[in-house]
């Protein structure tokens, strides 16, 4: 899949670049330049998925890199291994008709951290590859 500046003056990219780019060139975001339109049994698949691998699973739509099923599978794997629950995040009942999505069993206790440390992961894993380095923070 091919990504594209939110300012469109930079070039388009595989995800593997933008995986050790961040921002794009021109100061735009990257986004997909189309986006996956998966059919119901598709998104029926999907939702009887375990969360890691609904993650996995959903990542994979956006990413063509050859060794990206498994490779990322275990990424989302690793990142999840740090949050204080297993499987999805937990949603706890406030009254009869008021639920709370619990976001905060990440490692910093942030909603962030559902999609952050995966990515973070991702990065490290493609760093890895290419023999680059990177601090992530």
């Amino acid at each position: 899949m091919i990504f594209t500046s939110t300012r469109g003056h930079a070039a388009p990219v595989p995800l593997r670049a933008l995986l050790t780019r961040g921002t794009a060139p021109d100061g735009g975001l990257y986004m997909p330049q189309n986006f996956p339109a998966p059919d119901l049994q598709c998104a029926l698949a999907l939702g009887a998925l375990p969360f890691a691998d609904l993650v996995a699973a959903l990542i994979a739509l956006f990413d063509d890199r050859p060794e990206a099923g498994s490779a990322t599978r275990a990424a989302i794997a690793r990142a999840y291994a740090r949050f204080s629950t297993a499987g999805a995040p937990p949603v706890t009942a406030l009254t009869e008709r008021c639920h709370a999505l619990e976001l905060f069993h990440g490692p910093t206790l942030a909603f962030k951290d559902y999609a952050l440390m995966p990515l973070a992961e991702l990065i490290s894993e493609e760093m890895q590859r290419s023999g680059g380095e990177a601090t992530i923070l």
